[in-house]
């Protein structure tokens, strides 16, 4: 559940928000998606670990 919270929040809402802010600009849609894509591997080493545990 961690994921889709983290893909609504960090993926879909600031797409959103940046596309009625600025309009279509895909620097900031990939910027947005690095960063998620970031902040989502942090969290599958996360859960990794703990399983390795």
């Amino acid at each position: 559940m961690d994921i889709f919270k983290i893909k609504k929040e960090r993926i879909t809402d600031r797409i959103k928000d940046t596309i009625a802010v600025i309009g279509k600009a895909p620097e900031k849609f990939a910027h947005i998606v690095t960063m998620a894509i970031g902040t989502l591997a942090l969290l599958i080493s996360e859960v990794l670990k703990a399983a390795a545990e």
